[in-house]
């Protein structure tokens, strides 16, 4: 019978990668709204000169800042759509490695492996979580954090991230709350006192300074607008940067009564679940 390797590291390599380039493209875009002196908004002309024009020759400040915000919405979408569906992809492989390693042991029926795997690719992050951890025993860090920001994504991707009633967190609560992880600096005085440090802030006396991680809590209500400030979308691919090395972790020893000590292509399978584009 046929062996496979899975190699988890590849796939946190990969998320890695994903990550660092969703935050450069949120870095240019943020520097580009806030520059001034990008004021040319026309798309260029075609090769023979034809340039179809697609705005008036002038646009007020007003019209200017209402696109500059805009655009920033419009990348906060793109961007968390691309954080969640990233991640999802390095659960996928790691399921169906499980589930098709579970029908070896005759654990679970090898008929029943096809319909799980379809199930598990249709549902969103917070069902994968949940089916990982009923079928595999593997736990994914910060569940909580992740079904709320599947909730947003799904807000920004159908719903041009304005909150409608099945964004809600419930019937009773009109409106959606994300969470996530954040960290606040701190400085510890001798006396065991901690404090917020501020822009302008003076120590004196020998504290300690640390960062402290908290959760942080954003609530939108009811027909408005989804809006994160760029040093929350930092915190945020943080949070799955260490979302994915923590799965790998936890996944290892689930996956290990499957795995052989021979060498496969496997991982070239694994990169086609997180492409590039």
């Amino acid at each position: 019978m046929a062996t496979y390797n899975l190699d988890l590291d590849v796939l946190n390599a990969l998320f890695q990668e994903r990550v660092r380039r969703v935050a450069m493209m949120i870095g240019l875009v943020h520097n580009i709204r806030d520059n001034e002196l990008v004021v040319r908004y026309q798309l260029g002309a075609s090769p023979v000169g034809v340039e179809l024009s697609h705005l008036p020759p002038t646009q007020s400040p007003e019209e200017i800042k209402l696109a500059r915000h805009g655009l920033a919405v419009w990348v906060l979408a793109c961007a968390l759509r691309d954080l969640v569906e990233s991640f999802e992809r390095i659960l996928e492989p790691v399921y169906y490695f499980g589930t098709f390693g579970r029908s070896r042991l005759n654990e679970i029926p090898f008929e029943d492996v096809e319909p799980m795997r379809e199930k598990f690719e249709k549902g969103g992050l917070d069902l994968k979580i949940v089916r990982l951890r009923k079928h595999l025993g593997i736990d994914v860090q910060y569940a909580e954090e992740f079904a709320s920001l599947n909730k947003v994504r799904n807000c920004l991707t159908h719903r041009s991230g304005i909150v409608q009633k099945w964004d809600c967190d419930n019937s009773d609560c009109p409106h959606l709350t994300a969470r996530w992880l954040g960290f606040d600096p701190k400085v510890e005085w001798p006396d065991g006192r901690r404090e917020l440090v501020v822009p302008g802030m003076v120590v004196e006396g020998g504290p300690t300074l640390l960062v402290e991680v908290v959760q942080r809590t954003k609530r939108f209500d009811l027909g408005a607008s989804l809006y994160f400030e760029a040093h929350e979308l930092s915190e945020l691919l943080f949070m799955f940067s260490q979302a994915s090395m923590g799965f790998v972790h936890a996944a290892g020893p689930s996956l290990k009564k499957f795995a052989s000590n021979e060498q496969s292509a496997a991982n070239e399978v694994v990169k086609e679940f997180i492409r590039a584009p």
